[in-house]
């Protein structure tokens, strides 16, 4: 288990049009690995990722707004990483998920986002690439993210 956090551009449409917030929300987060072989120069592996959540407290437009995905929620999420030993002690590192998320949200009382609130799913592809890393016996991955929400809701 792992912690990291994600900024998110939120972008209203429709009636919303006009409202935008940046938003950090701070997730935990599991992934699972597949064997690898330790010393052959080029590596390829499955991965997968086991659960991502996260949620924020106290902002004024957001009463609720969660995040999760991973299989663990019933959100398949595999990935692959590819390690490519280079001329140095340094490796190559690619690596993908394909998440499948749900964002669930309800706006608070007395913000423009007041009486809007659901659940969107959807999925993205995080990618990360390093060149150079160092070797995978000690590699930490580090997943950096953004995603587009477009705030759909019901009055």
């Amino acid at each position: 288990m792992s912690d990291t956090g994600v900024e998110f551009q939120i972008t209203g449409t429709g009636l919303l049009g006009g409202f935008s917030q940046v938003i950090t929300i701070p997730l935990q987060w599991e992934s699972h690995s597949g064997p690898r072989s330790p010393g052959d120069p080029v590596q390829s592996f499955p991965t997968e990722m086991i659960g991502m959540q996260g949620q924020i407290f106290g902002d004024p437009d957001f009463c609720v707004l969660n995040l999760r995905a991973g299989s663990g929620f019933g959100l398949p999420s595999p990935g692959q990483t590819l390690l490519t030993d280079l001329p140095t002690p340094d490796w190559n590192v690619d690596s993908f998920f394909d998440l499948t998320y749900e964002v669930d949200f309800q706006g608070c009382p007395g913000s423009v986002i007041e009486g809007f609130g659901g659940t969107s799913a959807g999925s993205l592809r995080i990618l990360t690439g390093a060149t150079p890393a160092p070797e995978p016996g000690v590699l930490a991955m580090l997943i950096a993210g953004s995603a587009y929400l477009v705030l759909l809701g019901r009055r």
